[in-house]
């Protein structure tokens, strides 16, 4: 697994070709967490006055597979993507941007 710096940086820079700038990001961003070799990218922002989270995207490190898994959030549980597939980290974020079906950002 890469270390923990370079994960931080490949999520960050992918997380900010998403953001919107200036005032946008008070109705749409996007945060992420990493536990337990797992990283979660929540949508958050505002709407009618309410604040709302939600999660979107859980892309979790496969010891076995010395490669990461992507999954997508479906109402309420996690999806496995492709459960054929094991990808690098640059490789989950390709695969998000490519997604054709709108799993993640629908």
């Amino acid at each position: 697994m890469m270390e923990s710096a370079k994960i931080k940086y490949l999520i960050e820079r992918y997380i900010n070709v998403w953001m919107p700038s200036g005032d946008a990001r008070d109705i749409f961003s996007l945060t992420y967490s990493i536990r337990n070799k797992t990283i979660i990218i929540k949508q958050s922002g505002s709407c009618c006055g309410d604040k709302l989270s939600m999660p979107i995207i859980k892309i979790k490190f496969d010891c076995t597979e010395s490669n990461w898994r992507l999954f997508w959030f479906n109402v309420d549980h996690w999806v496995i993507y492709d459960k054929t597939r094991t990808y690098s980290l640059e490789e989950a974020f390709k695969t998000i941007d490519e997604d054709d079906s709108s799993y993640f950002f629908g």
